[in-house]
């Protein structure tokens, strides 16, 4: 794959939660270069990367971290949490994404939602944490 290619398979691996720039791609990948892991070939104005033998052989020795990668992170403490997370972010994005949009009446509906699942979140978490804050 190229750079592009990279982040986008990875931003799409994490659901959105990783997003690496070509700050990190690039770099990253001229140390995998340095270190014989992959290698690099130019070809129709673009740099494409193929991993070597030996970079198999590290992802081989290395299984059960990869395993744990390719589940798209689900392998590690908190990743349902920033999924639930995520969730509340796209509600926010959605209603920020059609705002201009969004006549008076429907924005006093939202809110009347937003209103209802706050003082219902509110009251499950009261029920379980009497130290909660608003």
């Amino acid at each position: 794959m190229h750079g592009y290619e990279i982040m986008k398979s990875i931003r799409n691996r994490f659901s959105g939660f990783y997003i690496p720039s070509p700050g990190v791609i690039y770099p990253t990948l001229e140390m995998l270069q340095d270190m014989r892991y992959v290698i690099l070939k130019e070809g129709n104005g673009r740099k494409v990367y193929s991993i070597t033998d030996e970079g198999l052989k590290i992802l081989e020795e290395k299984h059960d971290v990869v395993d744990r990668i390719m589940k798209g992170g689900r392998g590690y403490p908190g990743f349902e949490r920033m999924e639930f997370l995520k969730g509340i972010g796209e509600i926010s994005r959605l209603v920020a994404l059609n705002l201009d949009e969004l006549s008076d009446k429907k924005i006093d509906e939202i809110k009347g939602i937003l209103s209802d699942a706050r003082t219902k979140i509110c009251e499950v978490i009261l029920r379980e944490d009497s130290s909660f804050q608003s």
